[in-house]
């Protein structure tokens, strides 16, 4: 997404470089490391941050309550639960 992309790199500067003066309000300190302080301190982290936390919690939310959508669409609790069982793609059947 080039969308994107341009705008975290006008955010956190170029790749590999703390951050400038104008998202950590102090001189970078031209290491190329970045301190978890450095790190915490800059949009980005916390836009990252957020989108993983959401991610983990949509994806649980889901497996937890996948039963329950199921039936809820018409489903019997055994066809719901047979969701959770492995099994062979129909393409690759028989073998």
């Amino acid at each position: 997404m080039p969308t994107t992309g341009s705008w975290t790199a006008s955010i956190a500067g170029s790749a590999g470089t703390p951050p400038g003066p104008d998202v950590a309000g102090r001189a970078p300190s031209g290491t190329g490391v970045w301190t978890t302080n450095e790190a915490a301190r800059t949009p980005i982290f916390w836009v990252i941050a957020a989108a993983l936390a959401a991610t983990g919690m949509l994806s649980t939310a889901l497996a937890f309550h996948q039963a329950s959508i199921l039936t809820g669409q018409g489903l019997s609790s055994t066809e719901a639960a047979a969701n959770f069982i492995p099994r062979p793609s129909p393409r690759s059947w028989p073998p």
